[in-house]
């Protein structure tokens, strides 16, 4: 169990509390398990003592809110809540008041809204769903204004987890609610999982085999749909999907799998956290038999294989590719899903703040940690051989590039004795 006390109080900025759910009857803020209270008062209480600068909100919704009446909603069908919700002004009035109570009796900073998704047909939505949430965050921004005025404290963050699948981001707008929002939490992960037949990372960093499906291209989406970069925080995913190969000759992205094993903790068939992952690869390296197993493509991801198993998740790699991405598009910054599925040591967070002091990748040179090396060769052509080398010395700072490997193919051909033609 991953309990607030593990938490490191000084390793993130910001953390949010997921999940609590939405009354199907009267729209208010109740718990998704029955101590989300205490644990929510516990969190604020322990990571705020530690690092007063740490901010906190709790996350209302959720994938399995609008599920459908599973095991995570007690069997309630909650499918239709946020649409219901969002249609009227006293339903969107009770809600808000609700965030208010439940964010300052609690010691949160603010509301992350987690709708998966806005307007959704298939998943309990409507078609008027796109105005009446950008109505419902206007008068939210209105409301916390106010409430900040009156109590003189800060006033409540609001974020909102935000859809990576253009047919989703489509329908609503994102740059109209942009504005009255602090950021978009974008959720650029879950590209590919075992519900398709094909292997790949869940989160490529460019398009693999399908167009507008990747890290990038779901930053773009906004961009591009006039949200202002400084309002973006693109997500990390801390996990892995799995597939079953159909043939474990065949395991490259784009080979042929269905389902996937659980993890040994996280229980769900098609999924590993970070963690689990790194289990799995430690076995390996212990063995000697790291590089028969664990690979990486540039532009892509990760993965791994196990038994007939193939995992696909980012590595320190990856991760410096996508935070590269992140800061020459300007964005606010990075989050990660989630803090319980990453190493007790933080391995997964930890690679994506050293990314951020490091060095990006500038179009020439690769993504490189703070304190490495990082090395071109000399001449694409191959009229000079050997390689040359620059240290990243913090924060995009590089060294004076060494070009002391170097050397002019003629004069070494020349030195050694030998005959140029």
């Amino acid at each position: 169990m991953h309990l607030p006390e593990n938490i490191n109080p000084f390793i993130y900025t910001h953390i949010n509390y997921a999940f609590v759910f939405l009354s199907d009857t009267n729209f208010t803020i109740i718990p998704h398990e029955t101590d989300d209270r205490d644990l929510s008062m516990r969190m604020n209480k322990f990571l705020k003592g530690a690092n007063p600068s740490i901010r906190t909100s709790f996350s209302v919704g959720g994938w399995t809110f609008t599920d459908g009446p599973t095991k995570f909603t007690g069997g309630i069908d909650y499918s239709k809540v946020f649409s219901n919700m969002v249609a009227s002004s006293a339903n969107r009035a009770a809600f808000i008041k609700s965030c208010i109570s439940w964010a300052r009796d609690l010691g949160f900073d603010g509301v992350d809204y987690d709708w998966e998704y806005v307007g959704d047909t298939t998943r309990g939505g409507s078609s008027a769903d796109g105005a009446n949430f950008l109505t419902l965050i206007k008068e939210m921004r209105t409301a916390f204004t106010n409430e900040a005025s009156a109590s003189g404290k800060a006033p409540l963050l609001i974020t909102i987890a935000a859809p990576a699948d253009p047919d989703k981001v489509k329908l609503f707008d994102i740059k109209a609610v942009s504005q009255y929002i602090d950021w978009y939490n974008l959720m650029s992960y879950d590209f590919y999982g075992n519900w398709e037949n094909q292997v790949d990372t869940t989160a490529p960093v460019r398009d693999t085999f399908l167009p507008t499906w990747s890290f990038t291209s779901a930053i773009d989406l906004y961009l591009n749909g006039g949200v202002d970069p400084q309002k973006i925080n693109a997500g990390l995913p801390a996990y892995g999907r799995v597939w079953t190969l159909n043939d474990v000759n065949k395991n490259t992205p784009g080979s042929l799998g269905t389902g996937g094993v659980a993890g040994r903790c996280t229980a769900e068939p098609g999924y590993l956290g970070y963690f689990e992952i790194m289990e799995i690869l430690n076995v390996f390296d212990s063995l000697g038999q790291a590089q028969s197993h664990y690979f990486y493509k540039p532009g892509d991801g990760a993965w791994m294989t196990f038994d007939d198993q193939w995992v696909g998740f980012d590595n320190d790699q990856s991760i410096r590719d996508k935070v590269s991405i992140i800061k020459q598009k300007n964005l606010r910054g990075g989050m990660v899903w989630a803090v319980d599925l990453d190493t007790k040591d933080y391995q997964f967070t930890r690679a994506v703040i050293d990314s951020f002091s490091g060095c990006p990748l500038d179009g020439l040179w690769p993504a490189t940690p703070v304190g490495s090396s990082a090395s071109l060769p000399c001449d694409s052509a191959g009229v000079v051989l050997g390689q040359q080398q620059r240290v990243c010395q913090g924060n995009g700072v590089w060294s004076t590039v060494d070009l002391s490997q170097c050397q002019d193919k003629f004069s070494l051909a020349l030195y050694s004795g030998q005959c140029v033609n």
